[in-house]
């Protein structure tokens, strides 16, 4: 079973963020994809920035690979009404369809382990009844995982997980 890791580092410490990572099993294996904005920045600090400078050469230190993916990263805002306008825009006929197909076929033939990466440290906030996403990053590791798995010629099925 192939794994898509999801993390969230808000209001970590670039050590915390660090040995999260080195928790779990083999880390050297993990690729990250920075879902975020191209010009974010950071109230953790310079080593949280997005790009190989900021977090990618945070992550480096340790061993783990970086994707700057700024192309899937949320304009719409993390609403209800902006999650769904995220997920929308995902789709076939969506304004993310390209980028999204690009990170997707990099996991579907991937042998490492991918993790979806922005600032949101809780990815699902509790409802009512149910936890609903409270970050775009859910959104699109489960729109992944359910195109990855009825994609014809993939033959793995990808389970996702949130690191906390």
């Amino acid at each position: 079973m192939n794994e898509l890791l999801t993390i969230g580092y808000g209001r970590d410490t670039k050590e915390g963020l660090q040995d999260r990572f080195r928790d779990l099993p083999s880390p050297e294996s993990i690729e990250v994809a920075d879902v975020r904005m191209e010009n974010s920045g950071s109230i953790n600090g310079k080593w949280a920035f997005w790009g190989e400078e900021g977090i990618g050469a945070t992550l480096k230190e340790i061993g783990i690979g970086y994707l700057a993916c700024p192309q899937l990263a949320n304009h719409y805002g993390s609403t209800r009404r902006g999650l769904l306008q995220y997920e929308a825009a995902l789709t076939p006929q969506g304004a993310l369809r390209k980028p999204f197909c690009d990170l997707m076929h990099l996991i579907g033939k991937a042998d490492k382990t991918y993790c979806l990466l922005c600032a949101e440290r809780k990815p699902r906030r509790k409802t009512k009844n149910y936890y609903r996403p409270n970050c775009h990053r859910v959104v699109l590791a489960e729109r992944l995982a359910y195109e990855l798995n009825l994609r014809p010629g993939i033959d793995s099925y990808l389970s996702v997980r949130h690191v906390e």
